[in-house]
Order: structure tokens, then sequence, then C-alpha cells
């Protein structure tokens, strides 16, 4: 019954605040990504008519300000 129990983790304690350091971090860049994707979807929403850049006349446009979430994947033949 002396071996019936779990052997502690040989694993030091920098190495776990490590991992949570890691974990932070990532949670950190995925929310900023989403934070920048939704700012980007408003501000072509809100501007995208005027920017005669993002859709110039002769093309296919690959985003539309009345739907600034959706971008147009072209295949190249």
């Amino acid at each position: 019954m002396m071996n019936g129990t779990t052997p502690p983790t040989k694993r030091s304690t920098v190495e776990r605040q490590i991992d949570d350091v890691i974990l932070f971090m990532f949670l950190l860049l995925f929310a900023m990504c989403g934070f920048g994707a939704f700012l980007t979807a408003v501000w072509t929403h809100n501007l995208g008519d005027s920017m005669w850049y993002l859709m110039p006349e002769n093309t296919v446009p690959f985003f539309s300000a009345d739907q600034p979430l959706v971008v147009v994947r072209l295949s190249v033949t």
C-alpha cells in the first residue's frame, strides 16, 4: 500500500510559474487579435465607402464596406 500514492512531480516552482506566464501571454495575444479584428471591421464599415484605394473601380473587390467581416477569396487560375 505504500506504493499506491501518486509520486510528487519533479517540476520546479519556476517551471510552473513560467507555464502560467506563457498561458497568460497566449490569452493576451488572442484577445489583442480579436480586438484588432473587431476594430478593423468597425473602421471598414464606417469609413469603407470613403477609402477609394480599397475598392478600385475596374477590379473585383476583396471586401465590401457593407459586409466588413466577409473577405472574398478569389481563386487564381
